[in-house]
């Protein structure tokens, strides 16, 4: 959950991002956060790679994303990135 919310349902402390430029909203962590910018960088250059690879799964989930990113050996900061957006877009971006 992000802070901003977990400071509205008071579950965090702060809605303040680590970071510590702003909230930690949907709009700052997914396109703002300096914390996760180099993991940004590496998440939408493997979604844009499997996404106009030439072998095409219709809807392939975000799980399966997730897995690709596994096996790929990716780092534990990307794959905590990828948890945050999956744990938002599952919850309704609440």
């Amino acid at each position: 959950m992000l802070n901003e919310d977990g400071f509205r349902t008071q579950i965090s402390d702060s809605p303040v991002c680590d970071c510590g430029t702003d909230y930690e909203s949907v709009e700052h962590f997914l396109l703002e956060c300096k914390l996760y910018s180099e993991d940004r960088k590496v998440m939408f250059e493997d979604i844009k790679e499997v996404y106009y690879s030439p072998v095409k799964t219709p809807d392939m989930s975000k799980f399966q994303l997730g897995c690709y990113w596994v096996k790929a050996g990716k780092a534990a900061s990307q794959l905590r990135y990828f948890d945050k957006t999956v744990s938002f877009s599952v919850s309704g971006g609440v």
